[in-house]
């Protein structure tokens, strides 16, 4: 039992660590396309805002799994 509940934990971490990577990778895309397609000192302002709000809320996911995995505990 223990040893499928250590595989599912690291198949869930995985899955995060796939998940923060492609947030990331989103997060850059849509601010490079912002700032190409308008490149305003405003609109630059607000898409840097949405790009941290998002790779905030991406990267707290990331931790609290993390951290209810119960492997640092």
């Amino acid at each position: 039992m223990s040893e499928s509940k250590k595989e599912f934990k690291g198949s869930v971490l995985n899955c995060d660590k796939l998940g923060f990577i492609a947030g990331l990778g989103t997060g850059f895309l849509t601010f490079a396309l912002v700032t190409w397609i308008n490149p305003d000192q405003l609109n630059d302002i607000i898409s840097v805002g949405l790009v941290l709000g998002i790779f905030l809320m991406v990267f707290g996911v990331f931790l609290n799994r993390k951290g209810n995995s119960g492997d640092e505990a």
